[in-house]
């Protein structure tokens, strides 16, 4: 199997490679800064002087040669400002396709991720949707553009605090977000229609089952012996049934850890 870090050079090339074709055959300087973490803090500084413009780079640059191709989730992270949710910290890289520490051993996803991630569900203007592990609320704003109601879930009071103070700050009128558990994330009044899991997984818990609607979909990246790969889950009755995807990498969630067994 191909090294991770040869795979994630190869992947980097070819999207930058897809990006030229939005830029008439070359990349604008300000937006190759968008293909790579190793760019220079001063240099992505300069960029981010102009947020719209770093946002639609984000967008052409990462979301669209993903392979992400809905066009509501395409308006959606061209709309929602992504520096709004970002931590003042990395307010100025809030842009570079890379994972936004957050505090508490929590982060925001990559963009590029993130994207693939809410493209799996399938959202309609109809739809119910959890935000599991909404971290300061970036990805509850980005599925209330899209579906009809947005709910985001934290098990830190502290965050889901902030989250909920800065989505409203933005005027997200259909999205909120509360603590909860991340066990057991069913909402009162109706079940959700769908779930994104904000990081990764190692077990399934059942309240995710009675959080759902039947038929409803979640999407997450689930790990198996060190090994990530994005999931899409759907409830079929009283269970749920787990496609795996493509590989993807994101840290595991509070409490969605498995149980080291030991043997005597």
């Amino acid at each position: 199997m191909e090294p991770a870090h040869h795979q994630e050079a190869s992947w980097r090339s070819g999207y930058a490679e897809d990006c030229k074709s939005f830029y008439g055959g070359s990349i604008p300087s300000e937006a190759s800064i968008f293909l790579s973490e190793a760019s220079g803090v001063s240099r992505v500084r300069m960029a981010m002087n102009d947020f719209a413009k770093a946002r639609r780079y984000m967008v052409d640059c990462q979301v669209r040669t993903a392979d992400v191709t809905d066009h509501a989730v395409i308006a959606a992270f061209d709309a929602v400002e992504r520096e709004r949710f970002a931590p003042a910290a990395a307010r100025d890289i809030a842009y570079l396709d890379r994972a936004l520490d957050v505090g508490e051993g929590r982060a925001m996803l990559p963009p590029m991720l993130l994207a693939r991630l809410v493209q799996l569900l399938k959202l309609t203007k109809s739809d119910r949707v959890i935000d599991l592990g909404c971290a300061l609320g970036y990805s509850t704003a980005i599925l209330a553009d899209i579906a009809g109601e947005a709910i985001g879930i934290e098990a830190s009071g502290a965050l889901a605090g902030e989250a909920a103070a800065r989505l409203a700050a933005a005027g997200v009128a259909n999205a909120t977000a509360a603590t909860g558990s991340f066990l057991d994330p069913a909402l009162a009044g109706k079940p959700a229609d769908a779930m994104l899991v904000n990081g990764a997984f190692e077990i399934i818990p059942d309240g995710w089952i009675k959080a759902l609607a039947d038929g409803g979909r979640i999407a997450g990246v689930q790990m198996s012996g060190g090994v990530g790969r994005a999931a899409l889950l759907t409830r079929a009755g009283d269970e749920l049934t787990v496609q795996s995807l493509f590989d993807a990498a994101a840290p595991v969630l509070p409490d969605l850890r498995r149980k080291a067994e030991f043997a005597f």
